[in-house]
């Protein structure tokens, strides 16, 4: 399949999810920001206050992880294969 994940049946990877399990997903995923992002923004603080950096710019730092954390795992099956 081109542009997009398949499953075993053939079926897309978005067409694949019932539409409840879907919901489900999204408001987990929300719950989980939720209750991860005050944490992170403390996190920011103390990083800023110990290093001497900015704010802004321990935010930053910890903002680029975090979004690097969706590549990480869409990559897994290729370097889990030499990896593990």
């Amino acid at each position: 399949m081109r542009g997009g994940c398949a499953t075993a049946e053939g079926q897309s990877a978005l067409t694949a999810w019932s539409l409840p399990a879907a919901l489900l997903a999204v408001a987990g995923a929300t719950a989980v920001i939720a209750i991860v992002g005050p944490r992170l923004a403390r996190v920011a603080d103390r990083l800023a206050d110990r290093t001497g950096l900015g704010e802004a710019v321990a935010g930053a730092l910890l903002l680029g992880a975090a979004t690097s954390l969706a590549a990480l795992f869409a990559t897994y099956p290729t370097w889990s294969a030499w990896v593990l």
